[in-house]
Order: C-alpha cells, then structure tokens, then sequence
C-alpha cells in the first residue's frame, strides 16, 4: 500500500512540477504587459491561495481548481467577481464541483479567455452536470489565428450533447469533447484508416476532417451519416474518385479571421478524383467575419464542376486560392427555374437568360441586343465591351455572381466606348476565378468613374474586408492610370479563310508574345510563310503556345519550323497542344525544332508523342504503364509507396531530367529500359539532369542500362544533385565513370565508392593507391590520393597509362621538370572535401605543369589547387596566370570552364599560403587510446512498513 501512496504522491508532485513549468511559459509571455499585482503566482486554488487572488478586472495565471480545492463554487465566484479577462487558462480535474458558474462577465455580457499559451481543461470531475457557464467565455485565438486547446473529456455524469452549439462556443472548431456521459460530436483529427468503422454512428465531426496520403478508401461509407463537419475538409494525395461518401453533409463550418488562411475546402493532389459529387450540401460558414478559403487543384486532369456546384460556391461567398477545373459536360438549357444559355454572339443569344456560359462580347452594332442581358443572375466567363455607343450599363445591372476560368483573358475589357459615362454592376455579391483578376477599362468617356472621385470601381457593396478581398480588381488602362495595348477581342461566329491568315502574316519572322489556336476548323497550320520557307521564331515566355480543341486538325507539321525561345535563364514558354481529336502528334516531338522541348504537354489527341512526367504520384503510376517517352521530366516527391514503380519499366526516353525527392526509392532499377536522359539547360540555367534528394532509404543507383546523358542546348552544362540520402549510398566504379565521361558536374554529391574487386572491370587496370614505389605498372584507374615526394621520381612513369583517378594528385618536393606522364589523365573525382584537389609544391625544377587530356571534374564541392615554390617559370608560358589544363582545346568554352575550374592559390598564382605536407596512407598510423574509469553508484532506498 505504501507504494502505491508514493506513487500517487509521486505524479501528483509530477503534475504540480508540469502546471508549475506551464504556469512559468505563461507569465513569460505577459511579462511585458501583466502589471505585477494582477498576476495569480499559484498553481492550484485554494483556502490557502485564494487570499492572494489579484483584485484585477485583468488577470494572469492558471486556475487549477482540483481534488485540493477546498473551496465552494460561490466562493470562487466572489473571490472572482472582479475578474472578466484571464490570460492563461483553466485546469478543472478531479474536483467535487457539480457546475463551473464561477466566473463573471462584463458589461457586453463576455468573459475573455486569452488561452494560447496554455487551454482550458475539464476532465475527469466525477459529479459535473453543468457546464453552461461556459457559453459566455469567449477563447480568443492567437496571432495566427490558431484555436487554444480546449478539452472537456471523462466527466461520466455530464451531458453535452448540445455545449458545441450554444453561447461562443458554435464559433469554434477545435473542441475536443469525449469520454463524457454525452459528447457533442466526434473527432476528425483522429481519423485514420482503420477507425474509420468507429464513426458510423457520427453526426459532428469537429477538428475538420482530414484524409491525407490514403490511398486505400474502402472504409469511407462510415463517414455517411455526418450532416455537419467544422474545421473544414482536407483530403489531398488520396484514392477517391469523388466525395459522394458524405451521404448526407449539410453544412461545413470554418473559424477563420480575416487576415488568415483557414480553408474551408482543401481538395488537392487527388490523381482519381474526376467530381466532388456531395450530393446534399447546402451550407459553407464561417464563424468570423474573414473570408471562406477554398482551394482545387492538381486533381484528375478530367476533374470538373458541374453548373450547381459553381452557383453554390459563389452564392456562399467562397473565394478559391486556386482552382484547377473544368466545367462538367451539361447540355441542358433549364436548371430548376434557371435558362441557360451559351454564347456565341449578341445577335443569337437568346432572350430571357439566366445563366451564361461563354465570354461576353459586345462590340459595335451589337447595342440593339444588350437588352438580352437584362435578366442575367451568373455569368461563367468573362465581359468585354467595345467600340459601342452605350452610356450606362443597365442591362446588366441584375448579374450576381461570375466565374472566370479562362486565364489569359481579362476579366473586363470596357474599352471605346466614347459615350459610356458609368460603368456599375451595383448587385454582384461573388467573383471566382483561377487568378486573373484583370480589368481594363481605357478610351471611354472622360467622366466614367466621376462619381467615385475618379477611382476606378465597378461593383457597390464593397464596404468591408471580406467583401473586398472576394470583389477585388486589378485595374489597368488609360482611365484608371497608364494607358496599355488593347487586344480587341471578337465572337468566334467571325470566319476568317486561310488565305487570308496567310496573307496577314506574310512578313512576320518574329512573333513577340504567343499563339493560342483553339475550337477552329483548320486542318493544318500551313498559314505561317515564315515556317514554311525556314524559321518562325516565338518569343513566348510571357504568354504560351496553345493549339487545343480543333476537331479537323490533322498536320502540325509547321510546328517543326518553329522555334520558341527560352527566357534569359532558360525557362521554357508553356507549350501544349492538346484535345484534337484527329491528330497524329506520336511522332511530332522527335523532329524538327520541338525535339529541343523538354516540358511540351501534348495530350488527348488521337495519338500524342508521350506521356507527362510532371503528373505522376503514386496513384496514378499504373497509367504509364504503356509509356516510353517522357516530358517535363519524371518527378516523384514526397511518395513512401514505391509498390507501382514497375509500371514506369517501358520508360526509354525522360525528357526534363528526373527528380526524385523525400521518396522511399532504394535505387533506380525499375527504370530498366532506359536508354536516354535529356534536359535543356543553357549555361546560366540551373536545370538538374538528375536530382536525388532526401530519400532516406536509397543506397544504389542501379540503372540496369546507363542511360545517354544529353543537354540540348549543346552550350549548357549538365548539372547534377545527390544529397541527404542514405548515409550508405555509394557508386560502383562504373557509375562513377559514367558520370565522368558524359561531363556531368554536381552540385552536391554525397555519396562513397561501392565495395569492389579487380575482376569488377575486364577493360581497365584499377588500382589503389598506397605510395609511388607500392604502385603497379600500367594503371588505367588509381583509387587514392596520389602523393609524390622526393625519391618517388624514378616510380612517376608509372602514370603513364593512367585515365582516371578517384582522388587527389599531390607533388612535393621532387626534382621532376615536367609531368608528361600525366599527360593521358582524363578524368578526376575528388570526395574528400578535407583536402585540395591538386597541391603541386617545392618542385624547383618543374617549369611546366599541364595536364592536356583532363576533360572533366567532379568534386563534392573543393576545388582548391595549391601551387608554390615551383620554378620561377613555372607558368611563364601563360603571361603568369594559373591555369593547369591551357592545352585543352575546349576550355574555353563557358561550359568548360565551369567543369573544369579550380581554386588557385599559393605563391606561384598570388599570396603565399601554410603548406600541410601530406604522407602516404602506408607510412603513417597514430593510434590514440583513452582510457576512462566510469565509476557506478548505487543507491538503495529501503521503505519501513
């Protein structure tokens, strides 16, 4: 019994220790503000400790109110009365209280609880029943916006089914309440794959629902019987096609202020999800006055909204970080007591239109047909007005909500109109788009925005911060400041021949900008002369090359006349051709100028030229499994599941390098027919052609075939990166070898030489390095830093035949005069970053010291070279610049010189330096023993019944 009584006392004092230490971060927080008679020092109140209970409206402490509070709930209420701020917490646990009405609040009817830097606890108090006085405590969160942990758990008597819902606490979305007679909910934040199945009785989920980096889902038609989630939904890299496993969600809550980022829907990195499909939601809320956060994307490429689910999230005021979706096939022209119609132009929209699908365009002559407009509520699209005769804007004075998906686009072009004296839309409550907020407004009436004291404004209502941020525009044009160049835009009903695009681009060699071909009728692009009789040059990194969604396209041949050029650091333009329907593009990317390309995306036509590395993730590996080529590279980040690799076996070709990060790989060889690794990367770029980086579990490389190496711009580098993995991970002789000879340089690379034995290789004399006298003849491969000294002369032609060392070359202090038998060395690797890569030192004979053959280096980042006290000629041939490889033909060349640099120092090349002479690894061994005595005390403690 006695032990059982110190272990008792024992975590109790362990408790008292942890409240103390909390009690401590607390008041280290406040010290700058707490005024030091309002601070309560104590870490549980009692008889004793209530006498010193501070007489401040604000308060700084920890109330802990437990088994040793000796104290009525009246008492502590008077002994509180003063008190309607606490800055800390509360801690109620294992007391005799049956209600917690103890505190007082303030003339608003609240009482703050700055909670933050502690929480509020209620558990495992065995005669609670009433807890409602808590409904007037209002928790405020801290700068980030982040809820303070509240836990009411394990009080067996307490029914609060309906606590969550009442007084502050409905503005809440991170209570965690359990474990009590009845709770109010269940925890999201607990969801995991196998409990899944303890969640079928659920209504309430509160910490939010999160599903992330699942990919097995069967278990999800337990969640069926929640109608309200809050804290939001996140699910993203998961397996689910769509979210019809909420069966009956109604409502989905967010507590965000508004200069945070809360999301209220968080659904990206789903490689299956085609629709969210929620089939009974009809609430987004939030409990503060900030914005609803929502953001889509990197889902299925199909992934697409269906015409309700847009026209709910706009009329629920949601504003989308980012949204990556198309609109759901929907041929219906009546939804509900909804008309919708598609654009096509003025004179053939129909009357009466509810809902529009297309861009808007109004354009001279049109005017007879703006009243069509005058019953529209939603516009999916964007609205451009020009050259027209228009004073006002009144037919559109019913449009509610607009979607804009189509990025290059402006969201408005109000332009050219002379006579267009105001420009309101006074009931739009919504604008969603996937970035482009743009509005141009230029070469109207003088007194357009007169009324708004000349600032450019198009929607009223615009009187708080939420509403702000969704109704934001960014305005340009000569009415609202700089004049910029107007892109008239046109109905796509206009027909334009193709002798007459011929015609029209007659002289042009250059095109500034971009090139969009897309829902035309044209059966090849043999409009451009340019690209039929040479070059077409498309300088098009600030817009892109879009040939998508011509049915009759069958000949993109001219694409192979075109050339579109990088940006200054070697970006490529985005380049995609894609959704037509008769085109043969399988053979396109191999000829002509888009064999240069590494990130075209040429997909959903009848047969395209490769697959997309920069969609891969573990679920969608299978799709590839037919894939030989590859574009935009092969990208694998953050994938612990390794089991579906296999399918990227048929891989010959990845065009964009590869780069696997944060992986569970352990090597590579389940890219077994690969042949040939390409990027495009000038010599200022930094485009890695292979970058391997955090994968805690890969040890080898493993190409079954090492694949040619190329960078197409034939001036650029072939960088490369290999960090931060296994600590064991090493390259065999080969590997090394291979890198080498495709003139590779590394950023990083940490890596050891594999184990290996001399028959490994039958086309080279491998070697190790233990001093000159000790080495073979004939090496091909020295592994080991070579160090010559005096006496070792008679042994230097030993090097003759030697092409690669796997080290260091050190020459001290002999009487060579030059070093011809280096003459054939080709290849270095140097890994000890301890040591200079070259240290050629006090060889007073030596007047010349090239190494003509030398084609490339690779380091793990020093390339120190340290020449001194040489022959005073020593590099008197290059007008006294260092330079140890001047015959090579190529090291001129920037790209050369990048590989092939070093770090001269030493007094032949500058300043003198301290010179550590180096020993052969078989002339020197320290051994140095420590010896320690670690003496051991016991201590025995004997308890006396």
């Amino acid at each position: 019994m006695k032990i059982l009584y110190i272990l008792q006392v024992f975590l109790i004092n362990y408790s008292n220790q942890d409240i103390a230490e909390s009690l401590k971060h607390v008041l280290n927080s406040y010290k700058h503000v707490s005024d030091p008679k309002c601070v309560f020092n104590y870490t549980e109140v009692n008889s004793r400790t209530i006498k010193h209970f501070p007489k401040c409206d604000e308060v700084f402490g920890i109330l802990v109110i437990n088994e040793n509070t000796d104290l009525e709930v009246s008492q502590l209420k008077k002994a509180f009365s003063k008190m309607t701020v606490l800055y800390g917490g509360i801690r109620v646990e294992y007391s005799k209280f049956e209600n917690l009405n103890f505190l007082t609040v303030d003339q608003d009817g609240w009482f703050y609880m700055y909670c933050e830097t502690y929480g509020v606890y209620i558990w495992n108090n065995q005669n609670l029943t009433d807890v409602y006085g808590l409904w007037d405590v209002y928790l405020a969160e801290d700068g980030d916006g982040r809820e303070c942990d509240f836990r009411m758990e394990n009080n067996p008597k307490l029914n609060a089914e309906n606590f969550c819902t009442y007084g502050s606490m409905y503005m809440f979305m991170d209570l965690k309440v359990k474990g009590n007679m009845k709770d109010c909910g269940c925890q999201g934040d607990e969801l995991t794959q196998s409990s899944f199945p303890n969640y079928n009785n659920c209504t309430k989920l509160f910490s939010g629902f999160h599903l992330d980096n699942q990919t097995m889902v069967n278990n999800l038609d337990a969640l069926s019987n929640l109608d309200t989630i809050r804290g939001g939904i996140d699910i993203h890299n998961a397996g689910v096609t769509n979210l019809s496993f909420f069966g009956n969600l109604q409502i989905i809550e967010v507590n965000n202020e508004m200069d945070h980022e809360k999301l209220i829907l968080n659904i990206a990195g789903n490689a299956l999800l085609e629709k969210l499909a929620i089939p009974y939601l009809r609430e987004l809320s939030n409990s503060k006055d900030g914005v609803k956060l929502a953001r889509i994307e990197r889902n299925h490429p199909d992934f697409c909204l269906t015409i309700e689910e847009i026209a709910f999230f706009l009329e629920n005021h949601v504003f989308f970080v980012s949204l990556e979706m198309k609109l759901c096939e929907d041929t219906r022209t009546r939804i509900s007591n909804i008309n919708v119609c598609r654009y096509r132009s003025m004179k053939s929209l129909e009357e009466n239109c509810n809902l529009i699908i297309g861009d808007i365009i109004i354009n001279s002559r049109d005017e007879e047909y703006i009243h069509k407009l005058s019953n529209v509520l939603y516009l999916f699209g964007s609205l451009a007005i020009q050259n027209t005769t228009l004073d006002r804007l009144d037919s559109l004075y019913n449009l509610r909500y607009i979607l804009h998906l189509n990025n290059p686009n402006p969201i408005f072009q109000i332009v050219g109109n002379k006579k267009l004296k105001e420009a309101r839309l006074v009931d739009v409550e919504n604008v969603i788009t996937n970035g482009n907020r743009t509005a141009i407004f230029q070469g109207n009436h003088p007194d357009l925005f007169q009324d708004g004291g000349g600032d450019c404004r198009l929607f009223d209502g615009m009187d708080n911060d939420e509403t702000n941020y969704r109704l934001r525009l960014d305005f340009i044009g000569g009415d609202c400041g700089e004049e910029v160049m107007i892109v008239h835009r046109s109905s796509w009903r206009i027909q334009i021949l193709k002798s007459q695009l011929e015609k029209a681009f007659q002289n042009m060699t250059s095109l500034y900008g971009g090139l969009r071909i897309e829902n035309s009728k044209m059966t090849n692009l043999s409009f451009f002369p340019a690209a039929q009789n040479g070059l077409l040059k498309i300088i098009c990194k600030t817009y892109g090359v879009y040939i998508q969604n011509n049915q009759n396209l069958k000949d993109v041949s001219s694409l192979e006349k075109m050339y579109m050029y990088e940006d200054e650091f070697g970006e490529e333009c985005d380049y995609r051709i894609e959704n037509n329907t008769k085109l043969d593009a399988e053979d396109l990317c191999d000829t002509g100028y888009p064999r240069f390309f590494m990130d075209l995306k040429v997909k959903g036509n009848m047969k395209d030229c490769g697959c997309q590395g920069d969609e891969i993730i573990h679920l969608s590996l299978p799709n590839y499994k037919n894939c030989t080529k590859l574009f935009r590279g092969l990208n694998y980040e953050n994938e612990i599941m390794i089991n579906n690799l296999d399918a990227l076996s048929n891989l010959e070709v990845i065009k964009g390098g590869i780069n696997i990060q944060d992986s569970g790989v352990h090597n590579l060889s389940f890219l077994e027919n690969l042949t040939s690794l390409k990027v495009n990367n000038l010599i200022v770029g930094q485009k890695l052609i292979l970058n391997l980086v955090g994968n805690v579990i890969l040890e080898r490389l493993a190409f079954p075939h090492l694949p040619e190496l190329k960078n197409m711009d034939g001036k650029g580098v072939k960088l490369a990166n290999i960090k931060f993995n296994h600590p064991s991970l090493c390259l065999t002789i080969e590997e090394y070898c291979f890198f080498l000879e495709n003139n590779v340089s590394f950023i990083h690379l940490d890596t050891k030489l594999c184990k290996y034995t001399k028959n490994e290789t039958s086309t080279m004399n491998i070697c190790r390095f233990q001093s000159m006298k000790e080495l073979e003849d004939n090496c091909n491969l020295v592994i080991g830093d070579i160090i010559m000294k005096s006496g070792d002369e008679e042994n230097f032609q030993k090097l003759k035949d030697l092409v690669y060392l796997f080290g260091s070359l050190v020459i001290e202090n002999t009487t060579i005069e030059n070093m011809e038998p280096l003459d054939k060395l080709r290849y270095i690797l140097h890994l000890n970053g301890s040591n200079p890569i070259v240290q050629i030192v006090g060889n007073q004979k030596l007047k010349r010291a090239y190494l003509p053959s030398v084609q490339n280096i690779v380091v793990n980042g020093n390339r120190t070279a340290i020449f001194q006290d040489n022959h005073p000629e020593f590099f008197k041939n290059e007008e006294g610049s260092c330079s140890l490889f001047s015959l090579f033909e190529g090291v001129d060349s920037d790209e050369s010189k990048l590989r092939l640099r070093l770090d001269y120092i030493g007094g032949d090349c500058g300043e003198e330096v301290v010179i550590v002479y180096r020993s052969s690894s078989s002339k020197l061994s320290v051994l140095i023993v420590f010896s320690f005595v670690i003496v051991l005390h016991f201590v025995s403690v004997h308890c006396n019944n």
